[in-house]
């Protein structure tokens, strides 16, 4: 290993050894880091609502105008100046975990050699026949086209590629967007970047070089036409450009299908100036499509019949994309939703790739994460574009709105600027836990934005951010990513993880021991188990989970001992912690009688009869519920408008003082006994209907009003009879769990 990348991994482990020893002797009720501070109790709002902005642009304008608290996305760039110098508005830094790219189909010709089904008609190009000399080596098979550059059409089919590439001109794009857009060439977003590879094959912006890519490929204009035909004949299409006779079986190329979301401004702009270089100056002729996620993202993830798209994702802490999105079996074709929808095929990658995966450490994880990058970027797998960056956003006020009138103009409180994530956040999002308005300590409703509707919602099924924003305050993982620190996790709904090994039928493998929380409860009041976490697990890797099916890929078993589970993987790898992060808890009542595929047909992994949603049955541990007509698991939504949910009432939290009142002498009088006992509890009876209970008495008033949201009301008498009898509260009141 070199030198420059055993300083850069030396840092990188430094940091987080440290990171992990301050956890380790300061993890409490609060966490301060850095860049702030936050709970891991909440959620101090009553309501959460996603209000749905259609796109960037108009979510902006909802921010602006005071109808949305923050937003699901980074400031526009139009919008930086003069948010900057706005008093309702408050800005953060930010650096986004993900990236956005051209994602190419290399089972599509002419960017792959292959022609997935084996009907290249379907999808705009000429069938292959013997005339065209169209001959596959033994290594293809219909559908999957492995690369291994034995034929002249694979080979060309990468020169090809490096013209896409030397046409992706990322300047132009941060420039349209100036201070929103940090341009990459690999997918190791800054965030992470000590990961990056600094000698992976780059192509700056470049059309002559693009256009002599074509050329070296076989891709010239042999008719004189203005367009690009191509020739598989290397000697005569070589002899041609000095005045030789046209090749012979010169064929037309299809046009290519380019697929630009809309929804996103920066990916709009991207997909606009390439089909402009393709056909303006390089002759290529593009059959151009532009539009929404729901209309775009299906010809990627569903139909794969697309040549190019302009895709984005939002990632976790850990480099793994380049097992996650690249190797072979990631590719589930014909099935739908597959992690690697650019269909790269090609076996000397995979053992880069698992040997990547299967690191201990963090140097040897290191070594192959290089050799990864050097190959996929040398293929052009897949072309990075940028990642998000400069500012994130939220009101500074809360606003007017009807009912809600005593929180209006306080200044909201608790917002975390999370690292890669915003204020928007990862995992459950600790701003929706946290922020509250001034002087309450519970209350009022949290607006939060969302550019576009969810098109289902379903732990199993979803697979968009949209859909994720939303789900991830329904549904917890055992951890979660520490906020200011994504390289760091922390224990959610297990008191303590312990990362070990166990003996896999004579091989190494890895596991992580949690210790499952005793009293967590799903939102219908049925307790947690161990057996839950099974299930989940289980349950998930046989539905093939859209949204998990990377994370689950090495899950073997659970073995449960009490509250002790061991989450057992099929090989040994320093990223177990993040493949833990990543799965949901799903309640087994509620999901068992529905299989993960359709009655009669298991060979259909990833099917199935159940919508949550549809059912009336949202429901998880999380710090939100969905409750609409007295049913939990049933979630108040207008589509395409709004989503509401409500703050799970068990959720384990930090409250205030519901010990206050003790008798002495005979007499009832403030402080702490030790006991929640009926004098606490007749002095909040006698308080009842108080509204800011400070000004009609000020010795009793703050302390009846247990939830400090400035009355004392049926909340404050349920607070307090939940915990009649019990013990212990004179130093404060003790989170749910415990």
């Amino acid at each position: 290993m070199d030198e420059r990348r055993k300083r850069r991994m030396k840092i990188k482990f430094l940091a987080i050894s440290l990171v992990l020893a301050m956890l380790a002797t300061s993890m409490n009720a609060r966490t301060v880091s850095a860049q702030g501070t936050f709970e891991k109790y909440g959620p101090r709002v009553e309501d959460l609502i996603f209000n749905v902005g259609g796109d960037v642009a108009k979510e902006a304008a909802m921010l602006e105008n005071g109808l949305i608290d923050y937003m699901d996305w980074a400031v526009p760039s139009g919008k930086i100046a003069s948010w900057a110098t706005d008093p309702n508005i408050v800005m953060g830094d930010y650096s986004e975990a993900g990236w956005y790219e051209y994602d190419i189909n290399l089972q599509m010709w002419p960017i792959g050699h292959g022609v997935m089904d084996g009907s290249a008609t379907k999808y705009g190009g000429p069938a292959p026949t013997a005339a065209m000399d169209w001959t596959f080596p033994p290594s293809w098979d219909p559908g999957s086209y492995w690369i291994d550059y034995s034929d002249q059409r694979d080979v060309d089919a990468r020169w090809f590629r490096k013209g896409l590439a030397y046409l992706t001109n990322r300047g132009a794009i941060a420039g349209e967007f100036e201070g929103t857009i940090t341009p990459m060439e690999t997918f190791i977003f800054p965030t992470i970047g000590g990961w990056a590879n600094p000698d992976a094959p780059k192509y700056p912006f470049a059309i002559a070089s693009a256009k002599t890519c074509f050329d070296n490929g076989g891709f010239m204009d042999y008719d004189v036409d203005g367009e690009r035909e191509y020739s598989k004949h290397v000697t005569e299409r070589e002899a041609w450009k000095t005045g030789g006779p046209v090749p012979p079986d010169v064929e037309e190329i299809p046009d290519i299908q380019l697929w630009s979301r809309t929804d996103d401004p920066p990916r709009a702009y991207a997909g606009a100036i390439l089909r402009q270089y393709l056909q303006d100056y390089c002759s290529v002729a593009v059959d151009y499509n532009e539009g929404s996620y729901s209309y775009c993202t299906p010809h990627a993830w569903d139909d794969y019949d697309y040549h190019i798209y302009t895709g984005g994702w939002g990632w976790s802490s850990t480099p793994d994309m380049y097992d996650v999105l690249f190797s072979a079996e990631r590719d589930i074709y014909p099935q739908t939703d597959g992690d690697n929808y650019n269909r790269y095929h090609r076996q000397e990658y995979d053992v880069l790739a698992n040997n990547f995966k299967s690191a201990t450490d963090l140097d040897t994880a290191a070594y192959w994460l290089d050799q990864c990058q050097a190959m996929i970027h040398d293929d052009v797998a897949c072309i990075p574009l940028y990642t998000m960056s400069g500012s994130v956003a939220h009101r500074t006020y809360y606003g007017d709105f009807v009912g809600e009138q005593a929180y209006k103009g306080k200044t909201w409180l608790g917002f975390a600027n999370e690292q890669g994530y915003g204020y928007y956040g990862a995992n459950l999002g600790f701003s929706s836990i946290n922020a509250h308005p001034a002087d309450f300590e519970v209350g009022g409703t949290l607006r939060h934005g969302l550019v576009q509707s969810p098109d289902k919602l379903d732990p199993i099924d979803s697979e968009s951010f949209y859909e994720a924003q939303i789900l991830s305050k329904i549904y917890e993982p055992l951890v979660v990513r520490h906020p200011f620190d994504v390289s760091t996790y922390l224990p959610w709904l297990c008191s303590s993880f312990t990362q070990g090994l166990w003996d896999n039928n004579g091989r190494t493998c890895s596991k992580l021991t949690v210790n499952l929380l005793p009293n967590v409860l799903f939102h219908d009041n049925h307790l947690l188990t161990p057996e839950d976490v099974q299930f989940s697990y289980d349950y998930a890797r046989e539905a093939m989970s859209v949204s998990e099916m990377a994370v689950l890929q090495e899950y073997d078993h659970c073995e449960i001992s009490g509250n002790t589970i061991d989450i057992c993987y099929n090989t040994t790898s320093f990223l177990v912690q993040s493949w833990v992060a990543g799965v949901s808890i799903i309640p087994k009542h509620i999901w068992e009688p529905y299989p993960p595929t359709l009655p009669g047909n298991p060979t259909q992994p990833g099917s199935w009869a159940f919508a949550p949603d549809e059912e009336d049955a949202l429901i998880g541990t999380g710090p939100y519920r969905c409750f609409k007509d007295g049913v939990v698991g049933r979630i108040d939504k207008v589509e395409g408008e709004y989503y509401h949910l409500e703050a799970n009432p068990t959720y384990y939290r930090e409250l205030v003082q519901p010990d206050f009142a003790t008798l002495v002498g005979g007499v009832i009088t403030p402080g702490h006994s030790g006991r929640v006992d009926i004098d606490d509890f007749s002095m909040v009876i006698l308080k009842y209907g108080h509204l800011k209970p400070w000004t009609i008495d000020p010795v009793w008033g703050p302390i009846a009003d247990v939830n400090k949201d400035y009355i004392v009301d049926l909340d404050d008498i349920m607070e307090t009879g939940a915990r009649f009898g019990q013990t212990g509260y004179i130093n404060g009141y003790p989170s749910y769990y415990t």
